[in-house]
C-alpha cells in the first residue's frame, strides 16, 4: 500500500509515519483526495518546520501516468528518468499506486522469463 497523507497533516507527524513504514517519501493529497505531489524526507529535513503542514514542501514534479497508459511508455519514462519511481493516477487524478523500478524489473522479468522462484 502506498503511503498517502492529507496536506493539512503536520511535519512531525509526517516523519513518524515514515519511520513507522520505513520510507523516504510520501505522496501528498489534495483535500478532495486528489493527487497533490510528493515529499521527500530531505525536504522535510531542509526545509520542514515542527507544527506546519507537509502541503508546504510538497514537490509537483514527481513523474505521473495515468492508470490506462501503455505500460511501454511507463516503463520507458521510468528508465529515462532519475527517479526511482512513478506515480499512477486515476482518471479522477486520485493515486491508484506506484512503479517502481523494482516492480517494474520483477514485472519484465515476469514477462520474459515466467514467474521467478522468490
Amino acid at each position: 500500500k502506498v503511503l498517502t497523507v492529507p496536506r493539512t497533516k503536520h511535519t512531525l507527524e509526517c516523519v513518524e509515519l515514515m519511520s513507522r513504514r520505513d520510507v523516504n517519501s510520501l505522496i501528498v493529497l489534495q483535500e478532495d483526495g486528489t493527487y497533490a505531489g510528493t515529499v521527500q524526507i530531505e525536504d522535510i529535513r531542509n526545509k520542514g518546520k515542527a507544527g506546519r503542514e507537509i502541503g508546504e514542501l510538497v514537490q509537483a514534479d514527481t513523474l505521473t501516468v495515468l492508470r490506462d497508459e501503455d505500460a511501454r511508455n511507463a516503463f520507458d519514462l521510468l528508465l529515462s528518468s532519475n527517479s526511482g519511481y512513478l506515480v499512477v493516477l486515476n482518471a479522477d487524478r486520485t493515486v491508484a499506486g506506484i512503479i517502481t523500478r523494482t516492480s517494474m524489473a520483477k514485472a519484465m522479468g515476469e514477462a520474459l522469463w515466467g514467474e521467478l522462484p522468490a
